[in-house]
């Protein structure tokens, strides 16, 4: 598996085959090209065929009816439309091949058979295929081509699989797919597209398992399956998540700062008039569904603050979006999935996230925000499902968008809600210490009858880390917020396994009913598993207090190669070692083993963690900054950037001894003054990184 495809070997019975797969970076095009080559002494007579099942929809089985297949035999190009689809009723797949067609079938019942096997297809075994290409109720597409391939020779051929919004561009498409050439043409593209982004920021350090995943893996993994598929092997929805896809953009705006100023404005386009959010959806038509989750609507002003700061384009508040406008939801009513249009109500993004952090002020009996249906972990879906109980999480997190998110209301000289957001912010710290400290560690939050989640006294749950790790991020009380990083060092921290546990015990048999969390086994994802979007928090929660080596340690255990290293460590990880999971089990006879891969923001969280926090590179506008948190024995590091037209290569000398006060930055020989690095928008530098009482001397 590389960048943008993957390449399928396989040689027996005297012939070698190898299978690339790999995507159009423009056009909604699949090749699949191959490449034969014979072994044997003799002349083969070889049968390759594509096979592919439809679907145009979102039924697996019995959808079929609805398909309409067709054969060009003069074109040699498959289609197939749906034509019980109101919104791509003209919509047209296409299956070609630059070789023409010996056979071709759209009835999946010859091609596979009575039993539907893929592993003895019934059209490999019958003497050509029939050419049907009328309605059935299993329709799918198989081509296939007959060849003679002499001895020692070899062949490529390709077939192309894609999709127009109607049969002229699906015929376009395919001309252009059937085109000899054309996989080479794309794929040379592919590489050119896909090395303009990921080459933007390399970094070169003492662990190149790091390397491996910070220069390419890690953004490739956010682009391709979280902006671009939003999908993964175990939610393949294609849906826009609110607070997901936020946070996924936030990794990339030094590599693609549009792509977060557009996922940005995309979010914003689904806030209600009331300041609440789709918490996910499609387009066209808007579909989504409208719940009383408790955080998704903060991750705007969140992120919007956090581009501001890197990027310095304030242009982007004043940016126009406009609100939904539909019934809110009533009081026996969780959430609603419908289709919703836009009011006339349209504001600035500033606008936007003001109107969110507002909808969040209530607050409840323990002067805490209400959780609703759930905050970040929606598996919290009944702790307040009545409407009285309170997230600590939410609290912390709230303080945190309010402490930087003020600054932008002092910038537009909005006094009135720079005053609001700062007293929030002092009366939701003074609550958490009043009434969510249980002498230990904070609490996770309270159900609806006032009972606690994440305390002392709970049989399950009793620690919940995201509610110790965001009391140091927001900037919690310090001497508390040092206990409770040490309440999750003793409970929560698997040194045997290199796992950071979300919670323990897990729910299992308690009389609480936190929701649907309670569904999952004991150890597995929310339910206690290692969480790696939550634990790259306790990762930077450990590089806040200033522990470099502890924090070194615990990103270690988030990485997939340090998890593959080994045949028998693969058999037992079993997912990709080259994307970051969403989960990895906790209880046994599963300990270690990965969960659902390329899912959730845990990519884009190891990312952000791994460069800012713990090398501490930070882009200011034109201005870098760095502030690394690094064990002792890494003597220097290597970033590379390319800002504007200019090209930079940056090298860190003794990074576990510079921070703010301590740091001198050499070009050619020459010390630059400040404490931060000004970037230049031509040309080629080399500049260097001391502490400034390292002993270096000016030539």
């Amino acid at each position: 598996h590389s960048i943008g495809r993957s390449v399928y070997d396989h040689a027996s019975e005297g012939l070698e085959q190898s299978v690339t797969v790999f995507v159009d970076t423009e056009e909604p095009v699949k090749y699949i090209c191959l490449n034969l080559t014979n072994r044997w002494q003799r002349t083969r007579r070889l049968t390759i065929t594509y096979a592919a099942e439809w679907r145009l929809g979102n039924i697996a089985r019995g959808g079929g009816m609805h398909l309409v297949p067709e054969w060009d035999e003069e074109k040699n190009v498959l289609y197939v439309r749906n034509s019980f689809s109101p919104q791509n009723i003209d919509a047209s797949a296409f299956l070609t091949s630059n070789l023409p067609a010996h056979g071709v079938t759209c009835d999946g019942a010859e091609f596979l058979g009575s039993r539907r096997s893929w592993r003895t297809p019934a059209g490999l075994r019958a003497i050509g295929l029939s050419n049907y290409a009328g309605p059935c109720t299993f329709p799918m597409a198989a081509y296939q081509i007959h060849i003679s391939l002499a001895e020692g020779k070899s062949c490529r051929l390709h077939f192309a699989l894609g999709a127009g919004k109607d049969k002229d561009e699906a015929t376009e498409l395919a001309n252009k797919a059937r085109s000899k050439d054309r996989p080479v043409t794309s794929q040379n593209a592919q590489n050119q597209a896909w090395k303009s982004i990921l080459d933007r920021w390399t970094v070169k350090t003492p662990d190149p398992d790091l390397d491996a995943l910070l220069n390419r893996w890690l953004p490739y993994q956010v682009i391709s399956s979280r902006l671009w598929g939003r999908l993964g092997f175990y939610q393949a929805s294609g849906g826009f998540g609110f607070r997901d896809q936020l946070q996924d953009v936030l990794a990339l705006v030094n590599l693609r700062p549009e792509l977060a100023f557009s996922q940005i404005t995309e979010a914003a386009s689904v806030q209600f008039e009331e300041g609440d959010v789709l918490h996910w959806w499609h387009r066209d038509p808007l579909r989504g569904v409208r719940t009383r989750c408790s955080d998704d609507l903060l991750w705007l002003p969140y992120v919007v603050s956090q581009y501001v700061t890197v990027t310095r384009d304030y242009s982007i508040l004043d940016e126009p979006a406009p609100f939904l406008r539909a019934e809110p939801l009533l009081d026996d009513e969780t959430e609603r999935y419908a289709e919703y249009e836009h009011g006339n109500d349209i504001d600035s993004i500033y606008e936007h996230c003001c109107r969110a952090i507002e909808c969040r002020t209530r607050l409840g009996r323990h002067g805490l925000p209400l959780i609703g249906t759930g905050d970040w972990n929606d598996g919290f879906s009944r702790v307040g499902i009545e409407g009285s109980g309170e997230s600590v999480w939410l609290a912390w997190f709230l303080i945190e968008v309010c402490r930087q998110f003020e600054p932008l209301c002092k910038r537009r000289k909005d006094t009135l809600r720079a005053g609001a957001f700062r007293q929030l912010r002092k009366e939701l710290s003074e609550n958490i210490e009043a009434g969510a400290w249980s002498g230990e560690w904070y609490l996770r939050g309270f159900f609806d009858d006032g009972s606690t989640l994440g305390g002392p006294d709970n049989a399950e749950c009793r620690i919940d880390l995201n509610a110790q790790t965001w009391a140091v991020i927001a900037g919690g009380n310090k001497k508390r917020s040092e206990a409770a990083m040490k309440a999750v060092r003793e409970q929560l921290i698997d040194d045997e396994h290199g796992l950071i546990k979300l919670l323990t015990p897990p729910f299992h048999s308690s009389d609480q009913e936190p929701g649907y969390i309670k569904s999952y086994p004991p150890g597995i994802r929310e339910n206690g598993g290692q969480y790696n979007h939550a634990a790259a928090w306790a990762v930077w929660a450990a590089a806040k207090s200033g522990d470099a080596d502890l924090a070194m340690l615990w990103l270690s255990w988030l990485n997939p190669l340090m998890r593959s290293s080994t045949r028998e460590d693969c058999e037992h990880y079993r997912i990709e070692p080259y994307v970051i999971a969403g989960d990895i089990y906790s209880c046994p006879p599963f300990t270690g083993r990965g969960g659902w891969s390329w899912y959730s923001g845990s990519a884009a969280w190891f990312y952000r963690v791994a460069m800012e926090k713990l090398l501490g590179i930070q882009r200011r506008g034109n201005r870098l900054r760095v502030r690394p948190c690094l064990p002792e024995n890494w003597s220097d590091f290597e970033v590379s950037i390319n800002f504007s037209n200019a090209k930079y290569r940056l090298r860190i000398h003794e990074p576990s001894r510079i921070d703010d006060k301590r740091i001198m930055f050499v070009e050619d020989g020459r010390v630059l003054p400040g404490r931060s690095l000004k970037l230049a928008v031509n040309g080629d530098h080399y500049v260097q990184a001391f502490p400034d009482d390292s002993g270096w001397q000016q030539p």
